[in-house]
């Protein structure tokens, strides 16, 4: 595949280099002050979505799983 159709091509999502982009970020190089290249550029971090997971499950956790109190937190 030619380089300039894969950047430019929005429904191109290259998933066989997640792990290539993961091992990377975690062995970056980090500034002093603990930034990542990607939050030097864009000015922000870059999150995964499998955060999301961790954040459900540990707001489960917190409740001690009651699911009727999830339920009802939830819908208000």
């Amino acid at each position: 595949m030619h380089r300039s159709r894969r950047t430019e091509s929005p429904e191109y999502v290259p998933f066989d280099k997640l792990d290539d982009a993961l091992w990377a970020f975690r062995t970056a190089y980090k500034t002093p002050t603990g930034s990542t290249p990607f939050w030097m550029i864009y000015g922000k971090a870059c999150h995964l979505p499998v955060e999301m997971e961790h954040r459900a499950y540990r707001a489960l956790k917190m409740m001690n799983l009651d699911m009727a109190t999830a339920k009802d937190l939830r819908f208000h």
